[in-house]
């Protein structure tokens, strides 16, 4: 319900805006569409109100002067101001950018990549002024987000490259490293055109966090190692004592001569508070965050390597290859995860 003080611009805005639209229709040329823009941030300018009409509509017709990346410049600078004034009023609404956003965010998800640098810089000061301030309402629209501005980083500008990237670390912090690292590996999956940006971004997520992911893949040979009867640390001569003598360096700790099969739960335990000494103070939950933050569904990390295996640039292949020796690393041909 909008409030009386309201209403009257409200009506007013609404009528100025259909008859507006409406003759969206019979522009022929870039000169027309550039007058018809700044005639519609005048318009949305004018009335004040805080309940914005006929917002489909203005959408599509951004979405279609964004769609044509070859127009003057200068249509595309209207074209960001009326984003501005469209998202500046929606943003003084409880919730309503929240619920509208996703309508505007087309064209320019779509424009990023091909839109000249400027309107790059642009685009982005959008996403830090109203976008990361909806925190965990960035969910439904993160994978699109997080596509778009990987698209954007095959730009040639290196400044262009930091800034984008720093713009992920943020939305990071927005959304929390479990959902922000699923995003990245449907991302990976789904999107073939960018998959040598999503693995530089997945790497730089990685490298930060390289000495939880250290322990974690120690963590994960330890079990390994009391599964796996073929291993070689694993098989000693019969005559060997019994005893586990942990070394008092950090070296692989040395087990007696018996299979798997032949293990009694003692032996197991004594092999599991070895490698707890060798690996560290781990605990069980720190291991449990790596794994579920960082590998959030092994059936999808699995498929995206796949993707990446089986994609024709090389790039790409050495760039999946690179990121799962350094960071995931391999058990008897298996992923270690």
């Amino acid at each position: 319900m909008i409030p009386k003080e309201d209403c009257r611009n409200h009506k007013a805005l609404k009528r100025v805006l259909t008859s507006h639209l409406d003759y969206f229709e019979r522009l022929t040329n870039w000169a027309e569409m550039a007058d018809w823009l700044q005639k519609l941030a005048r318009h949305i300018e004018t009335y004040d109100t805080l309940y914005l009409p006929c917002k489909k509509a203005i959408a599509k017709r951004l979405n279609q002067c964004l769609n044509i990346p070859n127009l003057p410049i200068g249509i595309h600078r209207t074209n960001m101001t009326i984003y501005d004034l469209v998202f500046d009023i929606l943003s003084k609404r409880k919730s309503a950018l929240a619920k509208n956003i996703a309508i505007f965010s087309f064209g320019l998800f779509s424009m990023f990549k091909k839109a000249q640098l400027e309107i790059k810089h642009s685009i982005i000061g959008l996403f830090e002024k109203y976008y990361l301030p909806m925190q965990e309402q960035l969910v439904p629209m993160l994978n699109g987000l997080i596509g778009c501005l990987l698209s954007g980083m095959n730009d040639s500008e290196t400044e262009m490259k930091s800034k984008i990237l720093k713009l992920l670390i943020k939305i990071n912090a927005c959304v929390g490293d479990h959902v922000y690292m699923s995003a990245l590996w449907q991302v990976l999956l789904k999107n073939s055109q960018t998959q040598i940006q999503c693995i530089k971004a997945l790497v730089h997520k990685l490298e930060k966090s390289k000495d939880k992911l250290k322990l974690f893949r120690k963590s994960v040979d330890d079990s390994n190692l009391v599964r796996d009867s073929d291993n070689p640390s694993l098989v000693l001569p019969d005559d060997q004592d019994p005893k586990i003598q942990i070394p008092k360096k950090t070296t692989m700790p040395k087990f007696p001569g018996k299979s798997v099969r032949e293990l009694t739960p003692e032996d197991l335990e004594k092999r599991r508070l070895a490698f707890q000494k060798m690996v560290g103070d781990l605990k069980k939950g720190d291991e449990e965050d790596v794994r579920v933050n960082f590998f959030p569904n092994n059936c999808m990390v699995v498929n995206a390597v796949i993707k990446c295996l089986e994609n024709p640039d090389v790039h790409v292949v050495k760039g999946i290859l690179d990121l799962l020796i350094a960071y995931i690393g391999f058990k008897k041909g298996t992923f270690c995860f």
